[in-house]
């Protein structure tokens, strides 16, 4: 019999109002169960009882109850008094381990919930699987995720591509606590595929088009020998819903604009616009690709411009390949007419800048300033952009496009503790078609930090997970005063890093592609995820000293 965990809550149940006396705050307790927690060699059967310190509320549908294996049929379940009762719809297998799981949710009339989920285990035959898996669940942001349903797939039985998962049961299924904490034990020695999800429609199933989810870091091989502890998986921010092209057509300042039914994630559009393509209707054969792109807004927003090539008059199909698991998203036709010499009248416009106005650390100021469309950067001159550094004196530029909408300008040297203004000409910046910035001048004030606010963090970090020893390790470390974040990268597995006086607390990852972005995984194909850690001890700084000896021990 294949081997499954799911929820089961559904009852008929006594009710009733809480007794008077005393307000009843305990916490109820499994106090025992038929079999017995341990039993071997147990007679086949088919009713399975847990009893409770006190009278339990009847579970609705939700993750409240899980039995490993499942049944080919759904158990009856029974909510009475201070019992459960699980009828199985046949007889106990031969020599099988059985799980039934309880989770936090359960409470007594009170609402006082069990303190955390609690399990039994009965074996039919004359031993009790004894595997142990321990770990923990996080969100994107790097904070613990309560109730989150983790899942563990025999691996054996998981062809690749070819499962489906939201019409596939687990083998087993747990709920992390409200610490994000999970523990699965009496499991059979074997590999495991584990997922944790979101179960939105609470159908036990995950749906990975549909429902957050998250992947281990490290292959989930269970022995009866060690239990597997410090598993992390991180529920990523995935696109669950299908954006489509609402309208998409060329404006008059030559850029093909675009809205979409959903806002879309800038970031990634930005640092990839590759992801648009433009294909002709008339020779598929003739194909373009965005270069650039910008938005209104720099977090999200469901109306983007994109910059290509001088594409040919014509009819084009679009192709927004925004997921590389599902089909591009198309739009068709996209016509590229002829326009009129001159017709664009709209000013251009630098939609963000960096840095902000705030104190900085001078190694991670990036001066950049993003436009709207193309700029004529055969009208810039020397004076166009002016770096002041106040009470007064002119810091040299050089100036660089990353890309035809985004500008860096790199200054001669900054120094601490002072005060910079960033002057833009207005009248010196135009777009393609001569229309002009502004007619005066725009400031973008910024600081930077003085040397005697810094004190510095160093340490060492180690990681013990096998076939990561020597990955490089990014850490970030969050300031709780101010909230602001630096990083450190530990690529010879030590670090030091400057930092403003002050508590922080810290998160990072293993960053085993090197790339500086934590990566989620893969389902299709199967990719493990990137090592995510979290540490909750509080690190003091102060300004001109170095805490010494703040070491990371990953595994």
């Amino acid at each position: 019999m294949a081997l499954a965990g799911i929820l089961l809550a559904l009852a008929c149940a006594e009710t009733g109002a809480p007794p008077g006396g005393p307000e009843d705050k305990t916490a109820p307790r499994l106090i025992g169960s038929t079999p017995a927690n341990g039993t071997v060699d147990v007679p086949r059967g088919r009713k399975i009882e847990l009893r409770f310190s006190e009278r339990i509320q009847a579970q609705g549908k939700g993750s409240a109850v899980y039995i490993s294996p499942r049944p080919a049929e759904d158990p009856k379940i029974k909510w009475k008094s201070n019992r459960l009762t699980i009828e199985l719809p046949d007889s106990f297998a031969d020599n099988q381990t059985y799980v039934v799981s309880v989770t936090a949710s359960v409470t007594d009339l009170r609402n006082n919930k069990v303190d955390s989920n609690l399990s039994i285990a009965f074996s039919t035959g004359q031993t009790i699987a004894s595997g142990r898996i321990t770990g923990r669940v996080f969100k994107t942001g790097g904070s613990a995720l309560p109730n989150a349903t983790v899942a563990l797939y025999d691996f054996g039985k998981i062809q690749g591509d070819g499962v489906v998962f939201d019409s596939t049961y687990a083998d087993y299924l747990t709920q992390s606590n409200q610490e994000g904490e999970f523990t699965f034990e009496y499991l059979p020695s074997r590999e495991y595929l584990m997922v944790a999800y979101s179960d939105v429609n609470k159908d036990q199933r995950l749906n990975p088009l549909a429902e957050n989810h998250g992947l281990p870091d490290r292959p989930v091989v269970v022995d009866s020998v060690e239990p597997l502890s410090g598993i992390s998986l991180t529920l990523m921010d995935r696109d669950t819903t299908r954006p489509e092209i609402i309208s998409a057509g060329r404006a008059s300042d030559g850029l093909i604009k675009m809205r979409f039914s959903r806002p879309l994630p800038t970031e990634k559009v930005t640092a990839d616009p590759g992801v648009f393509s433009f294909v002709s209707l008339a020779d598929s054969n003739v194909r373009f690709q965005a270069n650039a792109a910008v938005f209104d807004e720099r977090t999200s927003t469901s109306s983007v411009a994109l910059m290509t090539e001088d594409m040919p008059l014509g009819e084009y199909s679009v192709r927004f390949s925004f997921d590389t698991t599902r089909s591009p998203v198309e739009f068709s036709p996209l016509e590229i007419a002829a326009t009129e010499e001159g017709a664009d009248q709209t000013p251009p416009g630098i939609i963000a800048n960096s840095p902000r106005n705030a104190p900085h650390m001078i190694e991670a100021v990036e001066l950049l300033l993003y436009f709207n469309e193309p700029i004529d950067t055969t009208r810039l001159t020397s004076e166009t952009f002016i770096l002041s550094e106040k009470p007064e004196g002119r810091v040299g530029l050089t100036t660089s496009w990353r890309d035809p909408l985004t500008l860096e300008l790199v200054p001669d040297t900054l120094r601490s503790g002072l005060q910079y203004s960033l002057d833009v000409t207005e009248f010196e910046v135009a777009d393609m078609s001569g229309n002009l910035l502004g007619d005066s001048l725009v400031s973008f004030p910024f600081s930077t930090m003085h040397a005697d606010s810094l004190g510095w963090i160093s340490g060492q970090v180690t990681v013990t997970i096998s076939g990561k020893e020597l990955d490089p390790v990014r850490l970030e470390f969050t300031n709780l005063s101010t909230y602001q974040d630096y990083f450190a990268s530990a690529d010879s597995l030590s670090y030091k890093l400057a930092v403003p006086g002050g508590k922080y607390v810290v998160k990072g990852f293993v960053d085993s592609d090197r790339d500086s972005t934590l990566s989620g995984g893969s389902l299709f194909p199967f990719r493990s995820a990137e090592t995510f850690f979290r540490f909750d001890d509080t690190i003091a700084v102060r300004a001109r000293f170095e805490t010494d000896g703040v070491d990371f021990t990953i595994e």
